[in-house]
């Protein structure tokens, strides 16, 4: 459930910025900033009537009940990894596949170690 009526109660009754609001209400920072120029928008105002329920607040901003997810999501590429800590990655078509051949492996990434001593605070030259 959209958190409207919090974010418009934290900015106009108690005077919280936008990133406060954000925190108060465990939301980004851009929701709430979406929030707040859509109500501005659709010319709504603090306090709310007693006859503004979260339907039709989410209607007047949104234009009408928020869409549901969809049931499934898509299945991404699996990734293998070897002894050596490198990365193979397969397609899901060819894990899957009805073929009875080995998955083809399209890309091989292996780690890269990076060392940052030379950038450390203690290294002054």
């Amino acid at each position: 459930m959209r958190k409207i009526k919090e974010v418009l109660r934290l900015k106009f009754s108690v005077g919280l910025g936008l990133r406060a609001i954000a925190r108060s209400c465990s939301i980004g920072l851009g929701t709430v900033h979406e929030y707040l120029q859509r109500a501005e928008a659709a010319g709504v105002t603090w306090p709310l009537g007693e006859d503004w329920d979260e339907d039709r607040l989410e209607n007047a901003l949104f234009g009408g009940p928020p869409r549901a997810r969809p049931a499934v999501l898509p299945m991404p590429d699996f990734a293998d990894f070897t002894s050596s800590g490198s990365v193979i990655h397969t397609s899901r078509s060819s894990y899957f596949g009805k073929s009875t051949d080995r998955p083809t492996r399209t890309a091989i990434a292996t780690p890269v170690s990076v060392s940052c001593t030379s950038f450390g605070a203690g290294n002054k030259t």
